[in-house]
């Protein structure tokens, strides 16, 4: 033994047959070189359908692969195109959240003026059930908007100014 290396010991028996199974060079003959000729073709056209089996299988999982990348092109694309959407919807989504927040003020200070708009009519009914001269007010006001020329298309003839004066006097 050298530094890790072995060498085959060979028992007589196990020598002998090693070299009796070694021939001496002999030429063949036809049938022998015929056969040999027939194995030779068998085994190419064997070794050629099994290169055209492995080519078939490789351009299969080729044309797998091939399909399998176009669908994750096509999926990358979709993707992109989602997140160009996602993004423009969060920003359409904050102009919203702003423009109803503004919305919502606008309403409180209406709600505030409605709220005073009614007690200011709630004021002037109270006056003009406790004062009758309130009430004489408001009509001839509604009788001065009644003749301005901005509210009426028609002019009105005395008759009807008599008529609404002796309402208003009653």
């Amino acid at each position: 033994m050298y530094r890790g290396v072995h060498r085959a010991v060979l028992t007589p028996r196990a020598r002998q047959r090693a070299t009796a199974s070694v021939e001496p060079y002999m030429p063949f003959n036809s049938t022998q070189l015929e056969s040999l000729h027939r194995q030779i073709r068998f085994l190419s056209e064997e070794i050629t359908r099994i290169e055209r089996e492995r080519d078939k299988r490789l351009n299969d999982k080729e044309s797998v692969i091939i399909k399998k990348n176009a669908r994750n092109e096509r999926t990358q694309k979709a993707l992109s195109k989602l997140k160009v959407e996602h993004s423009r919807l969060q920003e359409e989504a904050k102009v919203n959240v702003h423009h109803a927040a503004q919305l919502q003020n606008e309403i409180n200070a209406l709600c505030v003026e409605n709220s005073a708009g009614k007690q200011h009519i709630k004021d002037l009914e109270e006056a003009i059930i406790t004062n009758p001269d309130a009430k004489l007010r408001l009509k001839i006001k509604l009788l001065c908007v009644k003749y301005h020329p901005d509210h009426g298309a028609t002019t009105l003839s005395s008759t009807e100014v008599a008529r609404d004066l002796i309402a208003l006097l009653s």
